[in-house]
């Protein structure tokens, strides 16, 4: 049961990206009741748990098993323990990258 948390005010900020993409990728998180969280971010990531901040400042802690941590333009990852990196936090790429990179630790997990 995955969450998503997203710094940004959306989903995909960058412009250029296919109108279809974007608009694909929210609707497939509403159908399938994928919690979205935006201007969210994240405080600290424990043993079983992250905190994250919302805009007003209120914290939340969700229960996890795993994290999927993709953060940045320069591959700079916070921690790897327990962690797995994907996207520019890994390596600087595009969304397809982004995206496979996100389905290839999914289906590891």
């Amino acid at each position: 049961k995955p969450v998503i948390v997203e710094m940004q005010d959306d989903l995909i900020t960058t412009p250029g990206i296919c109108l279809a993409n974007t608009s694909y990728l929210r609707d497939f998180f509403k159908t399938n009741k994928v919690p979205v969280l935006l201007e969210t971010r994240v405080k600290q990531i424990g043993d079983g748990s992250v905190t994250v901040i919302d805009k007003d400042g209120k914290e939340q802690t969700i229960a996890t098993d795993s994290v999927i941590l993709s953060v940045g333009y320069n591959p700079a990852p916070l921690t790897t323990k327990g962690v797995h990196v994907i996207g520019d936090a890994k390596s600087v790429g595009n969304l397809r990258t982004v995206i496979w990179g996100a389905w290839d630790v999914a289906m590891k997990l």
